[in-house]
């Protein structure tokens, strides 16, 4: 039995943060200053207090927190990577980086070998093999540092610390001893094996180690700058460009320096004879902030935007484009050779492609998610996760499911009608079916057969919000934008009730375990709940504003719910008893929720939280104690759902990931 409210009051505070929409508002407006500055007269090229700006709104809280609850672990990511790439030496394998995760994969069968995590850090910025192939070094967002890991055992060996700012690059030393890193304004060079800072020099963005370890080049501003790495001596620079230098990288000979401008004011690639200062050649590019890499071999130049186009590296001649046509699409900001200089693998645009260089062909894309995820759900037995993803420009639009266990995608749904994708899932009880909320010109309801992935049942009509099955399969309830519920008896195919009234209806329900009740939201306040058997109200539990993400306790006693502005900073999250409609519990000093999951055994709620950075807040129903705050996803966090065990928590968010956490018993 749950502690009434009065004998709840909370000993923990945490501090309030602006929501999703006025982190992205403000993102918007970083974005722009430089062209503002410019056509006021300043130079494009000072970006130093955008940057201190730009980390302020993106730093997380620090709270720590200590409970005998049971511990909320990582244990895998689903995709396969948003865009930092690299070969290994041997080109056996390529990681990928994602959302605070590393993927190593099979370089032939592109199966993921191994994931890598560092605890408590926000987003993936650069990532790089060791020159000996056995280390993995990434650089995190948030917060500012570099983690190496050992390749083959997956085991974080090194943490380098010491950055102001995220590390936009990383680069090893030819011998692989050395570590340099690259953000806004400064770069760190450590000793990896001590883990101390040997040099500190001023760049931007990019950094690259001359062949023969003596030397790095950067760009600061507009200008190209190569140091002697012994002394911290400036020893050459190259001001050419008319924007930020966004990409450095040396050729294999030690003769060339490339650089790439920034958008919209430099849209070129340029190469240097590092001897004697010369610019050799300048190569225009259709898109800015181009990605840059020398072809081992030494006889090609890479630079991927829009698209990736080839150079010759002797005549300066555009000898390859791949990709061409498919600008907006691709959107590359990575590449990386193969070391026999045959394949390209690129990032970007949430994609990983591997290339044959001299066909031009796309080998393959890795098959993860490049659209927002919408919505995550289980399977009845907890093998399998489904996750639905809305892309209006990527071309994704599609449900995929997960193999909980090897982290595969073992199927792979799409719809061709559909221009946008999917808003909502939801697994039949038998497991047979998946039911899913379609945005098209013509709005519908899909049930898919899981076992195939072929279209089953549809339904088309008005805009649909939420969709969801009765325990026992027999209906299909779902809320739609004429602020009615329809249910659909499944077997028969046949609308067999539609709930109504002059308040809006239907924007979040769920039904009770046992099936006998469905509870929706009510207006803009309340829930009401509806006897299964006759469709009478049997309840109304009274909200303050927008109740919604509903959610029941296991044993049907108890519901909880959102309730709070959509856009407002504080929200509650409401504990109602079932029979009596007293609200048992308030849960407070939460943001904006896009989704709460009670879970099974009935210990816990998780709710996932909108603002500056998300995160997934666990509370201990019975007292009201928040146990934990699980940090990982890069954008907004839009669904969370419990495995049927309840050993794991699954979430799926707009950075186009799935994360499964595993639940550790503190017994």
């Amino acid at each position: 039995m749950l502690s009434r409210r009065e004998d709840f009051i909370p000993d923990w505070r945490l501090g309030h943060f602006a929501n999703s929409t006025m982190r992205r508002l403000a993102g918007t407006l970083l974005t722009l200053l430089p062209l503002v500055g410019t056509l006021l007269g300043a130079s494009p090229g000072s970006r130093e207090e955008i940057f201190s700006a730009e980390e302020k709104l993106a730093r997380p809280s620090s709270v720590k927190l200590e409970s005998d609850a049971d511990r909320f672990d990582l244990i895998r990511v689903f995709g396969y990577g948003w865009g930092p790439v690299d070969y290994s030496p041997d080109g056996r394998h390529i990681a990928s980086a994602g959302a605070s995760v590393v993927f190593l994969l099979d370089a032939q069968t592109y199966q993921i070998e191994r994931q890598l995590f560092a605890e408590d850090t926000m987003g993936t910025m650069s990532v790089q093999w060791s020159p000996d192939g056995h280390s993995v070094a990434a650089a995190s967002f948030d917060p500012p540092r570099v983690h190496i890991w050992d390749a083959a055992t997956g085991e974080l060996r090194v943490r380098l610390q010491g950055l102001n700012r995220p590390a936009r690059s990383i680069a090893w030393s030819p011998e692989g001893s050395r570590l340099a890193a690259c953000g806004a304004n400064e770069i760190r060079i450590w000793d990896v094996k001590t883990e101390q800072i040997l040099r500190t020099l001023s760049g931007n963005n990019s950094v690259a180690w001359s062949p023969d370890g003596r030397y790095v080049v950067t760009g600061f501003d507009e200008v190209v700058r190569i140091y002697a790495v012994e002394t911290g001596q400036l020893v050459r620079q190259f001001e050419r460009h008319r924007a930020i230098v966004q990409t450095v990288a040396w050729s294999p000979d030690g003769r060339y320096v490339a650089s790439s401008g920034s958008a919209p004011f430099d849209l070129t690639v340029k190469v240097w004879e590092v001897e004697t200062g010369l610019l050799v050649w300048t190569l225009p590019q259709n898109g800015g902030d181009a990605a840059l890499a020398w072809s081992p071999n030494g006889a090609y130049l890479a630079a991927g935007s829009g698209s990736i186009k080839i150079w010759g590296a002797k005549s300066g001649q555009l000898v390859r484009s791949l990709g061409e046509g498919q600008t907006l699409a691709l959107a590359i900001r990575w590449i990386a050779w193969s070391p026999d200089s045959a394949r390209l693998v690129s990032g970007g645009g949430r994609v990983i492609r591997l290339w044959d260089v001299t066909t031009g062909d796309r080998i393959t894309s890795l098959p993860g998610h490049s659209g927002t995820i919408e919505s995550v759900a289980w399977s009845p037995e907890g093998r399998y996760i489904a996750s639905a993803a809305t892309d209006y420009l990527l071309n994704d639009r599609s449900i995929r499911i997960w193999d909980k266990d090897t982290g595969e995608p073992v199927r792979v749904i799409r719809d061709d009608i559909c221009r946008y994708g999917f808003r909502a899932v939801d697994w039949s009880p038998d497991g047979k079916y998946l039911a899913s909320v379609l945005l098209c010109d013509q709005p519908s309801i899909v049930i898919w057969e899981t076992a195939t992935g072929t279209e089953w049942r549809r339904w088309s009509g008005l805009v649909v919000y939420s969709v969801a099955w009765s325990p026992d399969g027999r209906y299909l309830a779902w809320g739609a934008l004429d602020r009615k519920i329809r249910i659909l008896e499944v077997d028969r195919w046949e609308i067999v009730k539609i709930l109504a009234d002059p308040m809006e209806l239907g924007s979040s329900i769920a039904w009770s375990p046992d099936g006998r009740y469905l509870a929706c939201r009510a207006g803009r306040q309340e829930i009401w709940i509806f006897e299964a058997d006759t469709w009478e109200i049997v309840s109304r539990l009274p909200g303050r504003n927008h109740a919604d993400f509903i959610t029941w306790s296991a044993d049907g006693q108890y519901l909880a719910s959102r309730d709070g502005s959509s856009f407002g900073l504080a929200n509650l999250i409401n504990i109602w008893e079932f029979k009596t409609g007293e609200l048992i519990r308030s849960l407070e000093d939460i943001q904006q929720v896009r989704g709460l999951a009670w879970s099974p055994n009935g210990r816990y709620l998780a709710a996932a939280e909108v603002y500056f950075i998300p995160s997934i807040k666990i509370w201990e129903v019975e007292t009201g104690q928040m146990v934990a705050r699980l940090l990982g996803h890069t954008d907004v966090i839009s669904s969370v759902q419990w495995s049927p065990d309840g050993n794991y928590l699954a979430s799926g968010s707009w950075d186009s990931s799935v994360r499964l956490w595993g639940v550790r018993t503190s017994e």
